[in-house]
């Protein structure tokens, strides 16, 4: 996985790139969140210049060509502090510099939010720098709303509620079954009926400790409740 770190520092080099070139892009100014969000703004990299980049004249030429494509269709770059959504022919694309596990728990929640609409959970796919939804019915202003208006510590619950349903939960609920003696440490696990073992095990430490694995493993659930949190600060736009 891609750190938050190195993702956020990937936005920060595109800037700087559409800077060096004097391409207009959209400043993110410095203001007065209160002290917890101000705080996540103060730990984001700072912003450099192109040179401090060790970068190849290669590199830096494909990814210059990349940057001004992308800021010729959309007019934006996608950075720690600025989120974009893209509609694409069969798919909803948010552009969000904030690493693979963040980027997994923001999915997952979005994923889980688009189902209500009509039922369908659709497709998602996730890697550090965007999120790409192809989810019937779901619109960029859903998307908007859910990122602006869901309370931040409401985040922790709709993933408990909703990823005891998820694929993602499989392995690691057969591990902590082994682990507990509910499952023979040599049983394949293709051959064990895992959603009975969910809905008998539900509220239990059995799946509390299978959640927890796959929250540390796979998503950082207080780092996408911090985003939340400045996105609905007015720190992230």
């Amino acid at each position: 996985p891609v750190p938050a770190e190195v993702a956020r520092e990937v936005g920060n080099l595109r800037v700087a790139i559409a800077d060096e070139h004097d391409w207009i892009i959209e400043e993110q100014p410095l203001d007065d969140w209160g002290a917890k969000v101000n705080a996540w703004v103060e730990q984001l990299p700072i912003q450099r210049p192109v040179s401090d980049y060790p970068l190849s004249d290669n590199s830096l030429g494909t990814l210059t060509q990349s940057v001004a494509e992308h800021l010729e269709a959309t007019g934006s770059i996608p950075n720690a502090r600025l989120l974009t959504i893209e509609a694409r022919r069969d798919a909803l694309v948010l552009n969000c510099c904030h690493g693979s596990k963040v980027n997994s728990a923001l999915a997952h929640f979005l994923q889980a939010m688009s189902s209500t609409i009509d039922g369908k959970s659709g497709r998602v796919i996730i890697d550090p720098y965007r999120i790409t939804l192809q989810v019937p019915a779901l619109t960029a202003d859903g998307i908007i709303n859910w990122l602006t208006e869901t309370p931040p510590e409401a985040l922790r619950d709709v993933m408990w509620m909703t990823i005891p349903n998820g694929r993602q939960l499989r392995a690691r609920l057969v591990q902590v079954c082994k682990t507990f003696g509910v499952l023979h440490r040599g049983i394949d696990p293709r051959r064990v009926n895992l959603q009975g073992i969910i809905n008998r095990y539900r509220g239990t430490v059995v799946l509390d400790e299978a959640l927890d694995k796959l929250f540390h493993d796979r998503m950082d659930v207080d780092g996408t409740i911090a985003l939340l949190e400045a996105i609905q600060a007015g720190a992230v736009k």
